[in-house]
């Protein structure tokens, strides 16, 4: 099904809402999949850092 609109019309009340359910789910992750997304970050940074200057 296609959405009328390609942008997703909240109210503020809403966007609060979804950005508040967001950040208790980030909050309450398990500290190794805290870690572990850190460290991979971390290394696509890195790997592009080599590819910039070389």
């Amino acid at each position: 099904m296609k959405a009328d609109s390609p942008f997703n019309l909240l109210s503020p009340a809403d966007m609060a809402k979804v950005a508040d359910d967001a950040c208790c789910y980030k909050a309450n992750k398990h500290i190794q999949t805290t870690y572990l997304s850190a460290f991979t970050a971390g290394m696509f940074i890195s790997i592009a850092f080599v590819f910039y200057i070389t």
